[in-house]
């Protein structure tokens, strides 16, 4: 055993601030009738978290709606006034352009003649004679008067050259009865007519009338 340690004697003034601060830390630290259990802290309130701004969206009027039977006065359009273009007038000492002449109007081609035409201008006088191809019995059996003479010799094979006909419709080249006029050498046996040789204008209104289709007009 060890000797107890003699007390300190505390000041007075000691005493009386122990005295008067121990009770009051102890009210402090314990709740009112429960002296064993300690006081809670206090519950922390939350912190309200701010809310977002909402932006508002500004809505857009609604259409205007027609109403029956009320009819919209229509808007004037502004009138154009139109702009006046301008005459050039040319300067003095300018010369003016001479006016283009139209152009010359073609000369139409002459009418072909007719086979009545022919047949009055040599063919009844010059061929179809009683002693040629006339009569009831025309030479090589080809009539040349009024009323024979088409059938005897459009689209008729010659009889000295029968892969040639006497009168190609269109094509008086082509034909035997201008080659026989014209004492062509394509020509067989003699020329026609015997004797002087018919004026070439004769024979260029028979070519005529072939090319230009050989009508029985």
């Amino acid at each position: 055993m060890h000797p107890r340690a003699p007390r300190r004697a505390l000041p007075a003034g000691a005493v009386v601030v122990l005295a008067i601060t121990v009770p009051v830390a102890l009210a402090g630290c314990f709740k009112s009738g429960s002296p064993t259990q300690p006081l809670e802290p206090p519950a922390s309130t939350p912190i309200p978290t701010p809310m977002p701004a909402v932006t508002s969206v500004p809505t857009p009027p609604p259409a205007p709606t027609g109403t029956p039977g009320v009819s919209a006065t229509p808007i004037p359009s502004p009138s154009r006034t139109p702009v006046a273009t301008p005459t050039r007038t040319p300067a003095a000492g300018t010369p003016t352009p001479a006016a283009t002449p139209p152009p010359p109007t073609p000369t139409p081609p002459p009418s072909a003649p007719t086979l009545s035409s022919l047949q009055a201008a040599f063919l009844t006088s010059s061929c179809g004679s009683t002693l040629c191809h006339g009569g009831s019995g025309p030479a090589a059996g080809l009539n040349l008067t009024p009323g024979h003479t088409w059938g005897d010799t459009v689209g008729i094979a010659s009889r000295e050259q029968p892969s040639v006909k006497l009168v190609v419709p269109g094509d008086s080249g082509s034909s035997y009865l201008v080659w026989k006029l014209r004492r062509d050498p394509r020509a067989s046996c003699c020329a026609m007519p015997p004797g002087p040789a018919l004026p070439a204008g004769q024979v260029s209104d028979l070519a005529a009338w072939i090319d230009a289709g050989a009508l029985d007009n």
